[in-house]
């Protein structure tokens, strides 16, 4: 990203963002926002009512992939969340609505989750093709999950926010940047029964986001590659099923991936 001279940033005006279902406010410096794209700088700067207000209600939008909007928006550069660790023996394998928040009807998963089966090489470095070539390798900084109950969830989900909030606001820097992260994630994460939950959340969210574009959206097409490599866990996870039934165009490029595999 070619951040925005930071002065210009300093001296622009504040800009009042609220945030989420709670509408949370944040001040933000209207230069640090609508440097970034076209439709951005017309939404605060344009005649549009947020932009003749000062204030933008986003009550469709996470308040954590808000924070690492703007972080990066000032920086270049976004904070990627640590996973979260169970301590209970048996655990919640939560499952996610359209927009990427829990779902009230989760499933209960006990015991430790250890049986795995894991990816073959050759289909995992077949990813590489997602990897952005402009962006840091954050796998330097990433470690794997060596336990089942590593919840990987909101570390997958928070790329995969910030990506559509890219899409939707024209931000192609930043989409580059979340979906090499998402990439570099999903190379490295092993897929524990227990776990999977995370992987089923995430292409939810994905093609619900996307919903009849997502046939052409790269981190769609990125996550039936994926699943194509881990078929044989995603299928022994009850989750799964519902997947396959509520999302017709995952489940129609995942089909046509396990035949390239079998050809």
């Amino acid at each position: 990203m070619a951040t925005a001279p930071f002065q210009s940033i300093l001296e622009s005006k504040l800009v009042q963002f609220a945030i989420g279902p709670e509408k949370k406010e944040f001040l933000v410096h209207n230069y640090a926002v609508s440097s970034l794209s076209r439709p951005l700088d017309r939404l605060l700067n344009g005649q549009m009512k947020e932009a003749i207000e000062g204030r933008v209600v986003w009550d469709d939008m996470d308040e954590a992939a808000f924070v690492r909007f703007i972080q990066w928006a000032y920086s270049g550069s976004y904070t990627d969340p640590e996973p979260v660790i169970f301590t209970d023996s048996s655990f919640t394998a939560t499952s996610t609505t359209k927009d990427g928040n829990v779902a009230e009807n989760t499933t209960v998963i006990t015991g430790t989750g250890n049986s795995v089966t894991i990816a073959l090489e050759e289909d995992a470095e077949s990813l590489v093709s997602y990897k952005c070539e402009k962006c840091p390798d954050p796998r330097k900084k990433m470690q794997m999950n060596k336990k089942y109950d590593e919840n990987y969830g909101p570390v997958l989900l928070s790329h995969a926010r910030l990506y559509v909030i890219a899409d939707k606001y024209d931000v192609p820097e930043l989409g580059e940047l979340a979906l090499h992260k998402l990439w570099a994630t999903l190379k490295i994460f092993t897929p524990y029964p227990s776990r999977l939950g995370d992987i089923v959340c995430l292409i939810a969210y994905a093609f619900h986001s996307f919903s009849e574009s997502a046939e052409g959206d790269k981190m769609c097409d990125m996550l039936v590659h994926y699943s194509g490599c881990i078929y044989e866990n995603l299928t022994a996870y009850d989750g799964f099923k519902t997947l396959v039934q509520d999302c017709p165009l995952f489940t129609h490029g995942l089909m046509k991936k396990i035949a390239e595999r079998l050809s």
